[in-house]
């Protein structure tokens, strides 16, 4: 049976299924919070982001279904910086995109593929203090990590990354199965301590966010 008492005690909830405000269809699938306590909800089949305050009272929301930017096709991840910049692991559409907190498109980089800044659904996306970004490429097995030194706007067309867009840092390949090794890398968060803790079907596993993973050996480490 449940104890509601640990570790974290119940507070509220929210949400209810349909398409109006503060309504998800299957989901939310990834939620955030800014330095406001605002917190941001994906809400994939509606194609949107939603945003509500600390409490559930619901703000805005942004999103359609589609490519073109600012569109979505199943949005399952969402992550704040510290500058209260959104960014969305938009998964069928093979991209990340990048919004001011209130929902204005700024930039978008990605595309099919299994190379350095091209995608297989990314699954989920966190930001650490230093502006990098980290993206659970789920269908090619590992997370894909990248600097925003130029604002993460748009990169090449043919997947390729430019200095001043995104740029492609390090890669967490876990295709060698050897170890501890991601099946299904769907979600990566960053600590304050600057590790990221990767989700999958079957574990949690914590790598060193910059360094090669810590307390396992599997699969390579790369950095251009």
């Amino acid at each position: 049976m449940c104890d509601p008492a640990l570790p974290c005690p119940f507070v509220t909830k929210w949400g209810s299924l349909g398409s109006g405000d503060g309504q998800f269809n299957t989901g939310p699938d990834g939620v955030a919070v800014d330095g406001s306590g605002n917190v941001f909800g994906a809400d994939p089949q509606n194609f949107r982001i939603q945003k509500f305050t600390n409490t559930g009272t619901f703000l805005t929301e942004w999103g359609s279904q589609g490519s073109g930017d600012g569109q979505f096709a199943n949005p399952t991840g969402v992550a704040v910086d510290g500058s209260g910049n959104v960014f969305v692991a938009d998964f069928t559409n093979d991209r990340i995109q990048k919004f001011t907190n209130t929902g204005t498109f700024i930039g978008k980089w990605g595309c099919p593929g299994s190379g350095d800044g091209q995608f297989n659904g990314p699954g989920g996306v966190a930001v650490d203090g230093s502006r990098h970004v980290f993206v659970a490429d789920t269908g090619n097995n590992r997370i894909q990590k990248f600097a925003c030194a130029g604002g993460c706007g748009d990169v090449n067309g043919d997947g390729s990354v430019s200095i001043g867009d995104a740029l492609v840092v390090a890669q967490y390949d876990v295709g060698l199965r050897t170890c501890a090794q991601l099946a299904h890398a769907d979600r990566c968060d960053v600590n304050n301590n600057g590790t990221c803790d990767i989700g999958d079907a079957l574990r949690i596993a914590q790598c060193d966010a910059g360094l090669i993973p810590c307390a396992f050996t599997c699969g390579s480490f790369r950095c251009l």
